[in-house]
């Protein structure tokens, strides 16, 4: 039978951070500033992996072609219309794409078996939605206003969320959370005058930052230990 290990939550991480500081005598006095430094911690890690993956899709509205971004979107990874990718436009590129359309021309074909050619001429029209463009916390498909009723998926990169709840957990993987009680810990000693500790847990959380960032561009899931300066929860 595999071993199965509870999560650790925005509770734990508090208790850890005190530890890591050795301020566990005055845990009242630090609740929350350490609340505050943990989810600054949280943030920047989260940050440093370009943002927390998600998806989203919604439908398209008949001659609507302006949709809100999702909360806290920071950068799309792809974008999908009625299960085909779409390609990023520039505003000034896709105002010259729509005068093409629009003028009951088609812009100039893209070299066959291209990306470009993929995506718009096996759609089997030239006034396909195929582009999107990024602006004013909109986005924007064009070259027309779709004449339909459509699915669009969005696969992409948002700000972490905030911790309140004791039960809430980090959206990192387990074995980097431990890193954001360094941060937290830094603070505790630099107010108790522990220079020294504070240099080195911070040393600790810019370290386990530089390996979620790894783990972001690379996937490599398992291959990165927890900081060797984690405490003992119970």
């Amino acid at each position: 039978m595999a071993l199965q290990f509870a999560p650790i939550t925005f509770k734990d991480l508090q208790v850890s951070a005190l530890g890591k500081a050795r301020a566990s005598m005055r845990a009242n006095a630090w609740g929350s500033a350490v609340a505050r430094w943990l989810n600054e911690a949280h943030k920047i890690m989260v940050a440093k992996g370009d943002g927390v993956q998600d998806y989203a899709e919604f439908v398209t509205v008949n001659g609507q072609n302006r949709y809100p971004l999702p909360p806290g979107w920071i950068s799309f990874f792809e974008v999908e219309f009625n299960g085909m990718p779409i390609l990023p436009m520039r505003l000034s590129e896709m105002d010259h794409y729509s005068n093409w359309t629009s003028a009951g021309a088609p812009p100039p074909p893209p070299p066959e078996n291209s990306p470009d050619w993929n995506i718009q001429y096996q759609l089997g029209t030239t006034d396909a939605i195929d582009r999107y463009v990024v602006w004013g916390g909109e986005m924007e498909l064009g070259p027309l206003p779709p004449s339909g009723e459509y699915p669009v998926s969005m696969y992409y990169y948002r700000q972490a969320g905030m911790m309140v709840e004791d039960d809430d957990e980090p959206e990192v993987p387990d074995q980097f959370r431990p890193y954001l009680t360094s941060y937290a810990g830094a603070y505790i000693a630099l107010a108790d005058k522990d220079n020294q500790t504070a240099q080195m847990l911070m040393q600790d959380f810019q370290g386990g930052c530089q390996l979620f960032e790894q783990y972001q561009t690379f996937g490599a899931r398992d291959s990165y230990p927890q900081t060797d300066m984690v405490v003992d929860y119970r």
